[in-house]
């Protein structure tokens, strides 16, 4: 994870929700959000920085306040980033799928700490080990995600 300045939001974005009953689920230009999204990221996922594209089957809108519990928050630029499939679809022969992570092991859960907002230092907080494993310095942190191995 490191830290994302979120840049213009996408006109289609803002004029979606100037609409009356606008939401998420009725906002049809998301693949121009995606686009920004992963452009201002450098096609990296907002979490374990894998590469992602802009196309519904290679990456997700992540809403890092979830819209179940911050329904409010949906359609909020500073809410949304772009995530990788992260371990998504099943794996071959029926074996165990234990291989979810960011937005898709995170599902519904709130995070302490926010890639995108700039008082979260999240770029401070992570590092990569010489054996390539991802490492937060806060043991809380550290705990939340399965990529993190301290």
């Amino acid at each position: 994870m490191r830290d994302i300045v979120k840049g213009q939001e996408p006109v289609s974005l803002t004029e979606h929700r100037a609409i009356t009953h606008s939401s998420y689920d009725n906002y049809q230009e998301k693949q121009d959000l995606r686009e920004t999204l992963v452009r201002e990221q450098r096609r990296l996922c907002c979490y374990c920085l894998g590469r992602i594209r802009p196309s519904e089957a290679d990456m997700k809108i992540e809403h890092w306040h979830s819209q179940t519990r911050h329904p409010a928050e949906q359609l909020t630029y500073s809410n949304l980033l772009g995530a990788c499939k992260g371990g998504e679809k099943p794996k071959p022969n029926n074996e165990r799928d234990t291989d979810r992570h960011c937005d898709t092991f995170k599902g519904d859960k709130d995070l302490s700490r926010n890639p995108a907002n700039p008082l979260h230092h999240v770029g401070d907080l992570i590092r990569f080990l010489p054996d390539g494993r991802i490492a937060a310095t806060d043991a809380t942190f550290n705990k939340s995600c399965p990529l993190f191995s301290i």
